[in-house]
C-alpha cells in the first residue's frame, strides 16, 4: 500500500490518498476523507487497464461536490429517511434534512455530517475507523466500525 499527499480539507487538515494493487494489475485508491473511492482501475475483455469510476483529481473537489456523493461511503444509512425521522425502541428521532426530492424533506446517506465528509486519523491503516457520534448532533448515534481491505489476496478480491 502506498500513501499520498491528495490536498486538504477546509481547516487545513491533510487528506491523504491510500492505493493498493494487485499483481494482476488491479488497483484501487481510497482517502481517508470518509473512506472516498477515488479510482478502481481494472481490465477489460482484452486485458487492457481502464478506471472505472469517476475521478476528481484533488480533496478538494470532493469537498466542493460533496452533495454528489462520487465514490463516498455513506455510511449507517444509505438513501433517504422521508422527512428525517424515525422510530427505534418506541422512541422518536430527529435528524437533519439535506435532501429534498419533490419537495418532501429527507435525510440522505448519512445527512449534512455524513462519512463522506469526515476525516478519519490514519498510520498506514486508514480503513479500520471507530466513528462516535454523540447526541445532539442529529444524526443517527453510536459507534461504527468501518472495516474496508487494505490489501488484495492471490484472487483478485
Amino acid at each position: 500500500m502506498t500513501q499520498t499527499d491528495f490536498g486538504a480539507m477546509d481547516d487545513g487538515a491533510a487528506v491523504s490518498l491510500f492505493t493498493i494493487a494487485h499483481p494482476s494489475g488491479i488497483q484501487a485508491s481510497v482517502t481517508n476523507l470518509g473512506a472516498t473511492l477515488v479510482s478502481l482501475q481494472v481490465p477489460d475483455r482484452n486485458g487492457s487497464m481502464g478506471e472505472v469510476v469517476l475521478v476528481l483529481p484533488r480533496a478538494e473537489d470532493y469537498l466542493r461536490h460533496a452533495g454528489s456523493y462520487f465514490g463516498a461511503t455513506v455510511g449507517r444509512f444509505a438513501n433517504r429517511i422521508e422527512g428525517g425521522r424515525f422510530s427505534l425502541d418506541a422512541r422518536d428521532y430527529q435528524l437533519n434534512t439535506n435532501n429534498a426530492p419533490g419537495g418532501i424533506p429527507c435525510h440522505l446517506h448519512g445527512g449534512q455530517r455524513g462519512f463522506h465528509r469526515q476525516l478519519k486519523p490514519c498510520d498506514r491503516t486508514p480503513f479500520v475507523s471507530a466513528t462516535a457520534q454523540p447526541a445532539g448532533r442529529k444524526v443517527i448515534r453510536g459507534i461504527s466500525r468501518l472495516p474496508l481491505p487494505t490489501k488484495s489476496d492471490r484472487a483478485g478480491c
